[in-house]
């Protein structure tokens, strides 16, 4: 065929980072490469020479099908804007078209404001808006306050998918895990849960953490709950090993939950499992691509956006029964402490740990059956396998709860919340950060050779800052004693069995072998100590 006459044939952006790295991978010839994918060895060359600008346009090749490389005549306000609708709508939060072109001249002003050389006159038309849709492949029915109504609608078509996948699955080895916040501190008072209404995407609170909960469908697995707090080694928890503590336990200066954090727990997690097992999560940006990791057992199953609060278990109550029950002992912490005549302290993050473990502990195996099956996302076959879930729970809880709530306002007037309004207080509480309108431009005007991070910026303490007490050292000598003493103390309950008290000896001998290998002399009566 003539080479004037040849059909000219359209090679998708996609198509040419699959050439950039093909080439990066094996090093082949242009000639071969030409070979491999069809096309002139001249296109090939063409390609490699603007890899750069490929590979790094790579992130808006959402679906593949661009051929070629266009950006708007304002780059920089597109891409902070991009990154904006990203984030929005990680949050369910509905963006209609007004609100974008507000957000556009927003993002146009301030980089106007930075003195960046940019084009006059922008508008926000709508010719511009459906050029940016197009250029980032976004639909444009996320913009016309559509997505939710929608994303209801496909729930019936999911499940049957998601249904099919489950069948190949025993219940014991199907887990669900989300995230929640917790103002760990916070009595039952509207005024000071107020002030933390805007804690989503802020750092201003600092007793809130993040827990991230995991059971499975029969509830015989509660996975060890994951706890981000903000200080890597409270002073409450100086001379504590970690490894004995009921939960796992993080840090960072956020206490929110990250990709790497995410990534990390799902690695031990995988560790845990003994059979291949399937993890159904949301899509909460920490909840990062794990596509390239090789997980032992582990298989992940993401949810549908803006439908987890109507088919995700731990949102379909499991997650609320431990907060009500943390609540509980939270109140009855305080209370004790006023008719001790104690004075009432905040409660240390390690005494929060303490309720966390006993809160989870509380929630039951039916609770956990209830809430999966109450999403209607299990096959009929695990559900028949749950046996009887429709038993009646003990309402005298709501009693006893209702009772300390009473007792509780006679110390403080300003406790003034009922016990739903309490356990709810921390709905608003968020457990990934979200980025503010000027983060955003900074992140976009750095990453573009516009301006650089000051090293010296310093980072301003918050006064609500309540540091914990330290942690008192205890001997071994202290505690050698008060273990005897605590022997005492249960052998005079008929309650206790000998299997129990040698139960607890045997701990202890486990302390005492610990310590006295850590001694850097042992003395004759160590040596038969540690030999009985």
């Amino acid at each position: 065929m003539d080479a004037n006459n040849r059909k000219r044939k359209k090679i998708l952006n996609s198509t040419k980072v699959e050439i950039i790295k093909e080439k990066q991978k094996t090093n082949k010839s242009d000639y071969e490469l030409a070979k491999m994918f069809e096309v002139d060895r001249s296109t090939i060359t063409k390609i490699l020479k603007k890899k750069e600008t490929y590979l790094n346009e790579n992130s808006t090749f959402k679906d593949g099908k661009k051929c070629r490389l266009q950006k708007g005549y304002f780059p920089l306000v597109e891409e902070a804007l991009y990154d904006w609708v990203t984030v929005t709508r990680q949050n369910s939060i509905p963006i209609p078209v007004y609100i974008l072109k507000e957000k556009a001249l927003e993002f146009y002003n301030k980089l106007k404001n930075e003195n960046i050389p940019m084009k006059d006159n922008f508008e926000a038309s709508d010719g511009w808006v459906r050029n940016f849709l197009e250029r980032f492949q976004l639909a444009s029915k996320l913009f016309s306050g559509e997505s939710e109504s929608a994303a209801v609608q496909e729930i019936p078509k999911f499940i049957d998918k998601l249904k099919a996948l489950l069948e190949s699955y025993s219940p014991d080895n199907i887990y669900n895990a989300d995230e929640t916040g917790l103002f760990f501190r916070l009595g039952p008072n509207r005024t000071i849960a107020k002030k933390n209404e805007n804690c989503k995407g802020s750092k201003k609170d600092k007793s809130r953490i993040t827990i991230l909960f995991a059971a499975n469908v029969t509830g015989s697995n509660k996975v060890k709950p994951f706890v981000i707090g903000k200080s890597i080694r409270p002073r409450c928890m100086k001379y504590t090993d970690f490894s004995t503590l009921p939960v796992r336990y993080s840090a960072n200066d956020s206490a929110w939950m990250t990709g790497e954090k995410w990534i990390g727990w799902l690695k031990w997690f995988d560790s845990q499992l003994n059979e291949p097992s399937l993890l159904l999560v949301d899509n909460c940006p920490a909840h990062v691509d794990v596509s390239k990791i090789n997980f032992r057992n582990l298989k992940i199953e993401y949810l549908p956006p803006n439908t987890t609060s109507l088919i995700q278990p731990m949102d379909a109550g499991i997650i609320r029964t431990f907060k009500s029950y943390y609540r509980k002992l939270l109140v009855c912490h305080l209370v004790k402490s006023f008719d001790a005549k104690k004075k009432i302290e905040p409660v240390s993050i390690k005494k929060c740990i303490e309720f966390i473990d006993d809160a989870w502990y509380s929630v039951d195996q039916l609770t956990i059956k209830r809430c999966w099956a109450h999403t209607k996302i299990l096959p009929e076959a695990i559900v028949n396998q749950l046996g009887d879930i429709t038993r009646n729970q003990n309402i005298l809880k709501e009693i006893e709860t209702s009772n300390v709530m009473s007792e509780l306002k006679k110390i403080d007037e300003n406790y003034d919340m009922n016990f739903n309004e309490y356990v709810d207080v921390d709905s608003i509480c968020g457990t990934f950060y979200v980025p503010e309108v000027g983060e955003i431009l900074e992140n976009v005007l750095e990453k573009n050779g516009y301006v650089r991070r000051s090293e010296n910026t310093e980072v301003q303490e918050d006064e609500d800052v309540v540091d914990d007490e330290e942690s008192e050292y205890i001997s071994h000598q202290l505690g050698f004693e008060a273990f005897q003493k605590f022997c005492k103390f249960l052998e005079q309950f008929s309650s206790v069995k000998s299997d129990d008290l040698r139960y607890i000896k045997n701990v202890f001998s486990k302390v005492e072998t610990e310590q006295l290998k850590n001694l850097k002399q042992l003395t004759l009566f160590d040596i038969l100590r540690l030999n009985k």
